[in-house]
């Protein structure tokens, strides 16, 4: 269901005395700067549960209506059968761009959710793990579509070699749970997952972001290559 108006069948069963909650699965809805965040105080679910402290006090400021906020360290999506039988140094988390023309119909318009920056993500990161021969994989979060940036998914099938690529019906916790460091493209709720599973983590944009995370936790991002790769050295 949609996260902001309740379907009405929630106040039926609320009057039954059912439990009725709204779980996030993510930290990083509505990253723009453009939509006003004006609307959450219109939401009135009973009772929430959110990620992590800084998740719950920017909800706190922000609703008007009296609730339950509950933080749960991982909220558990992990229930595919497929089992990572492989260990990495890195695993990567990527957000595969739009092409141009999908990118306008969604009003995907982040100022960092480029094909540019999307790309120069993986490729700066590839280029490192080459130097460093650090063994390395991507979580693909969705299967390359037509929707997708063709630049970018042919740049991905070609650093293959190099790079595992870790099928979508893969948990993100499978995969960070089998690796060493996280990398995410911002503002990935996968930062948040390893570091509840007390797992060496960063943020990468490969210049400068107007974005401002919603959540300010005081984890920063990495804008810099060098900066990548000393991070990368120091962790490794």
């Amino acid at each position: 269901t949609y996260y902001i108006y309740r379907p009405l069948w929630t106040y039926t069963a609320e009057s039954y005395n059912s439990k009725i909650s709204m779980i996030f699965q993510a930290t990083n809805f509505d990253q723009n700067n453009i939509t006003p965040k004006n609307y959450l105080c219109l939401m009135n679910w009973p009772e929430y549960y959110l990620f992590n402290e800084s998740q719950k006090k920017y909800f706190q400021n922000k609703l008007n209506f009296k609730s339950k906020i509950k933080i749960q360290k991982y909220i558990d999506f992990n229930d595919g059968n497929k089992k990572l039988k492989k260990k990495y140094d890195l695993v990567i988390f990527d957000d595969p761009p739009y092409r141009e023309l999908f990118s306008s119909i969604f009003l995907k318009n982040r100022d960092h959710w480029n094909i540019e920056g999307c790309y120069n993500f993986i490729k700066d990161i590839h280029d490192i793990c080459k130097k460093l021969e650090i063994k390395a994989c991507i979580k693909q979060k969705k299967k390359s579509d037509h929707m997708v940036s063709r630049k970018y998914t042919k740049f991905i099938n070609q650093i293959s070699q190099l790079i595992d690529l870790i099928d979508p019906d893969f948990s993100p916790r499978e995969v960070i749970e089998n690796s060493k460091l996280v990398i995410s493209f911002p503002y990935s709720t996968t930062n948040s997952l390893a570091e509840n599973l007390n797992k060496k983590n960063t943020f990468y944009y490969p210049g400068k972001l107007t974005n401002k995370w919603l959540f300010d936790d005081g984890k920063k991002v990495i804008t810099d290559k060098k900066d990548l790769e000393n991070w990368l050295k120091t962790n490794f």
